[in-house]
């Protein structure tokens, strides 16, 4: 079976996932905030009627209303509305649990299970974290998104960058952090821009 690729040709869930990176050198002087590329890494998007229910008899736990993310050992589920769910490997350079489930879901033929709403193809992956994350995107997002209010597992479907985003607080590096999932031709406009509000702080 040949392996799945993103739309820029990069087999996803590469052996060796990108490390963190700052947006900007320690020495410019700007903002403290790394940038780690997710979007080769695999994940899977169930949407429509069945999504939710063939995922809970599956034992996963879904959040239970929209705009929530609930995390777990191995799979984090984003709802993003009723029957649209986002499942991200917790870890993700083990995405076993992701590559189960979508295994699971592909030979399912007597039951409901919604679409597969292809998440992976459409949508760009970034994590940003770091001492001075919650600054830079109190710059370029609308919601307030911080520490104290916009809580691990609050979901955001609003704007970055002057573009639609999803924004998940997930703290994935062991400190504060978001996942933002956006139209994945607009990947290096997204880390020019975030580059940009960096070093000029």
């Amino acid at each position: 079976m040949a392996k799945r690729r993103t739309p820029l040709g990069l087999s996803y869930a590469p052996p060796n996932v990108p490390s963190p990176a700052r947006l900007v050198p320690a020495t410019s002087g700007g903002l403290d905030v790394t940038l780690r590329d997710l979007t080769a890494c695999d994940r899977l998007g169930l949407k429509g009627r069945g999504a939710s229910g063939w995922l809970s008899a599956r034992g996963l736990a879904l959040p239970q209303s929209n705009c929530r993310a609930a995390v777990s050992a191995h799979v984090d589920a984003v709802r993003l509305g009723s029957e649209d769910i986002l499942l991200l490997p917790r870890s993700p350079e083990h995405p076993e649990g992701i590559q189960q489930l979508r295994a699971d879901w592909q030979v399912a033929t007597d039951v409901r299970k919604g679409f597969d709403a292809l998440r992976e193809e459409t949508w760009a992956w970034f994590h940003i974290g770091g001492p001075d994350v919650f600054h830079l995107m109190s710059m370029t997002c609308p919601v307030d998104l911080g520490l104290e209010r916009f809580l691990p597992g609050r979901v955001a479907q609003t704007r970055v960058a002057q573009m639609d985003c999803i924004v998940v607080r997930s703290d994935r590096a062991g400190g504060p952090g978001f996942d933002l999932f956006f139209d994945v031709t607009s990947s290096a406009f997204m880390r020019d821009s975030l580059t940009v509000l960096a070093s000029a702080s």
